[in-house]
C-alpha cells in the first residue's frame, strides 16, 4: 500500500512540475519568438525574463504591443486548448496533467490581464502595463483587461473546483473526506511546489532583488492563489448530488514513467534556465 501510495504522489508531483514550467518557460519562449519574429534585438533567455531591446517603442508601436501581448494570449489559448483535452482524453493522468495545464496557464494568461490591470503604474514592470504604457495608459483599455481577466480567472477557479470530481466514484463525491483528500493532493500540493520550486529562484531574476524577486513572488503566491479558492470549492462550497455518472477515472497506482521523465527534464532546464546570463 506504501508503495502504492508513493507512486500516486510521485505522479502527481510530476504532473504538477510539467505544468507549471510549462506555462512559466512556454510564456517567455512566446516572448522570445514573437520578438525574434519582429527582428528585435533579443539578448538573453531567462526562466523568469527575455531581454529584449526595443530602441523607441513609440516607432514600432504595434510590433512591441504584438511581443508584449502575445505570450498571455498563447498561455490563454493553451488553458481552452487543455481543458478540451481533460473531457477527451482517456488515461487519469493524462486527465490530470491536462486539468493542471488548464490551471497554471490559464492563470498566467489572465491573471496578467487581470493584476496588470489592476495595479498599473507608469513605468512598472509587467506585460499589460507595458502595452498601457504604450498607449498612455488607455482607460477604455484597462477597463477591458480588468474585466476579461476577472471573468477568466473566476471562470476557470470555479472549473478547477468541479474538475477533480472526475477522479472521484459518486459515493465519494458525496464525502466531505474524500474531497478534502483528493483537494490537498491535486489542487493544494501543485499550488506549494510552484512556489517552492520557483519563488526561490527569484533570487537571480535578470531584473534584480528586489523588483524581480516581487515580480516572481506575487505572481506564484497570488497569481495562482486560485488552486486554493478552488480546493475550498471542492471541499467546503460544492454539494454534489448525488447520481450515477459514468466518467469516472480512479488515479492509479502504477507508476508513470513518461510523466516522471518529463518531470525530471522540467527540472533541469528550469534550474538551467533560473541561471542563465
Amino acid at each position: 500500500m506504501k508503495t502504492e501510495q508513493r507512486n500516486r504522489n510521485l505522479n502527481i508531483i510530476s504532473a504538477a512540475i510539467i505544468a507549471f514550467f510549462s506555462a512559466q518557460v512556454i510564456h517567455e519562449m512566446v516572448h522570445f519568438l514573437v520578438g525574434l519574429l519582429y527582428d528585435f534585438e533579443v539578448l538573453g533567455f531567462h526562466l523568469f525574463a527575455v531581454n529584449i531591446q526595443f530602441g523607441n517603442p513609440q516607432d514600432r508601436i504595434f510590433e512591441v504591443i504584438m511581443v508584449e501581448a502575445s505570450a498571455s494570449i498563447v498561455n490563454i489559448i493553451i488553458a481552452f486548448a487543455s481543458i478540451g483535452m481533460f473531457y477527451n482524453l482517456k488515461g487519469a493522468y493524462a486527465k490530470l496533467l491536462a486539468m493542471l495545464m488548464a490551471g497554471f496557464h490559464g492563470m498566467m494568461g489572465f491573471g496578467y490581464l487581470l493584476f496588470d490591470g489592476l495595479l498599473y503604474s507608469p513605468g512598472a514592470a509587467g506585460d499589460w502595463k507595458a502595452v498601457l504604457d504604450l498607449l498612455n495608459g488607455n482607460g477604455v483599455l484597462r477597463i477591458a483587461i480588468i474585466l476579461i481577466g476577472a471573468i477568466g480567472y473566476m471562470g476557470l477557479f470555479f472549473w478547477l473546483g468541479k474538475a477533480p470530481l472526475m477522479f472521484l466514484t459518486s459515493i465519494e463525491r458525496m464525502d466531505d473526506k474524500a474531497r478534502l483528500s483528493l483537494g490537498l493532493k491535486v489542487l493544494i500540493l501543485p499550488y506549494v511546489l510552484s512556489v517552492l520550486f520557483n519563488v526561490p529562484l527569484a533570487f537571480w531574476h535578470p531584473l534584480g532583488f528586489p523588483e524581480g524577486f516581487f515580480v516572481v513572488f506575487f505572481q506564484y503566491i497570488f497569481g495562482y492563489s486560485g488552486f486554493v479558492t478552488a480546493f475550498f470549492m471542492l471541499w467546503v462550497w460544492l454539494k454534489p448530488r448525488p447520481f450515477m455518472t459514468s466518467d469516472e477515472v480512479a488515479l492509479g497506482e502504477n507508476r508513470e514513467t513518461l510523466l516522471l521523465v518529463l518531470a525530471g527534464t522540467a527540472v533541469f532546464l528550469q534550474f538551467l534556465l533560473a541561471f542563465a546570463n
